[in-house]
């Protein structure tokens, strides 16, 4: 009963695997012609021109016997070898691998392929070397890409699981290498269990890739939307809405526990007047490194962000004022000694409110950030370049 089950005629499955493909590349034609731009754009064209391609590849092998071979079998498997290149180069593409070296051992393997079986083929003429060959080269080609989608530590869950998926089927290929080297009389059309295994499993691959390459670009797409949404574009770190959500969630599930944050406000010394000497990319340039100084001077829990404009903010989740103060010396000490090739004489400062405390019911986010903002007005007032905690304003006042 199984075994009727995926006992399909091989003939009729490359003519479902031909109408198959090229439905689906007209489907996914439709849909890239509506996109207006972006990477996603040039990935679906991808997708759509490797099934076009399948789809011919399937139409030649359908009527293989009745057109020369030189056209079913050598133009045929070119094109077939191309369609799996372009798949695993999406492949790597989705998984945003920047490797040169992956993209260049695929276009190896792409060329080794058309080169390999069309001299093997021409040699031989041997029916039973085509079905090895091919289903040897098709397991080469797709197997690197797949280990990546599944491996690659940032990709999602569903991302490794298609990658997965992908592992099996081709593993079904290779009991049809073995079984085809070890009978004489297996050829394309041959009607067997492994022959039966093999298209079934492409046609697996054929019905579920197309749809899962696109929900992978989607993910894709909605990282980088959310992070739009939640980075400051210039200096990539928070930005405010997103800082104060993430201290918000923090604060409450802290509040009457005890334990004290401090909260440290930066602002850049006479930051107009670098603009106006030096122009505004410098300026950009001047608050992307000084955020990259603040990220690296944060510890694990610890988040910052840009507040607006040349001003920063950042939570030290576990630290007193004692700690905040000695962070915000390291911090001073590194703008110091930074240097910039453009203008190498060039030099600026930061002064720094502080605020620290526990964090009582009635406390937020915007509470700390107002105290640590009046003793950043107080160390602008008394000369800049230096630190005010909270706590010494209100010993003044």
């Amino acid at each position: 009963m199984f075994f009727n089950l995926i006992n399909f005629d091989v003939r009729t499955l490359i003519g479902i695997l031909f109408w198959g493909n090229l439905t689906s590349a007209i489907l996914i034609f439709s849909y890239q012609s509506v996109r207006k731009s972006g990477y996603e754009k040039e990935y679906v064209k991808l997708l759509y021109y490797s099934r076009f391609i399948k789809s011919i590849y399937y139409l030649l092998t359908f009527f293989r016997g009745t057109i020369p071979d030189i056209i079913s079998a050598n133009l045929g498997n070119t094109l077939l070898y191309i369609s799996l290149y372009m798949d695993g180069y999406l492949m790597l593409k989705l998984s945003r691998i920047t490797s040169k070296k992956l993209y260049r051992m695929l276009k190896v393997i792409l060329i080794s392929s058309v080169i390999i079986f069309n001299s093997i083929d021409i040699i031989f003429k041997n029916p039973d070397l085509r079905v090895v060959v091919t289903s040897a080269l098709m397991f080469a080609t797709l197997i690197m890409p797949s280990v990546v989608l599944l491996y690659k530590k940032n990709n999602s869950k569903f991302t490794k699981i298609v990658g997965l998926y992908y592992i099996a089927l081709l593993i079904i290929l290779l009991p049809r290498i073995s079984y085809s080297l070890a009978i004489e009389t297996v050829h394309i059309f041959t009607n067997n269990i492994f022959q039966s295994l093999t298209f079934i499993s492409l046609t697996l691959i054929m019905i579920f890739s197309a749809p899962a390459f696109l929900l992978i670009m989607k993910e894709n797409s909605d990282i980088i939307i959310e992070k739009m949404a939640t980075t400051d574009s210039l200096t990539n770190i928070p930005n405010r809405q997103s800082f104060l959500e993430t201290a918000g969630i923090y604060f409450e599930r802290h509040k009457n526990s005890g334990q004290k944050v401090a909260l440290l406000f930066f602002d850049i010394d006479y930051f107009k007047k670098v603009n106006d000497t030096y122009g505004h990319s410098f300026g950009d340039e001047v608050l992307a490194k000084f955020a990259g100084i603040i990220k690296n001077n944060m510890r694990q829990g610890d988040i910052s962000c840009r507040y607006g404009g040349e001003e920063f903010v950042a939570l030290l989740t576990h630290g007193d004022e004692n700690i905040a103060f000695s962070i915000g010396e390291r911090i001073m000490k590194e703008i110091e000694n930074l240097r910039f090739d453009l203008f190498p004489e060039f030099r600026f400062t930061v002064s720094i409110g502080i605020c620290a405390d526990v964090i009582k019911e009635e406390d937020t986010p915007e509470s700390f950030i107002s105290k640590a903002d009046k003793a950043l007005y107080e160390a602008k007032n008394t000369g800049r370049n230096k630190i005010v905690a909270y706590s010494s304003v209100l010993h003044l006042s």
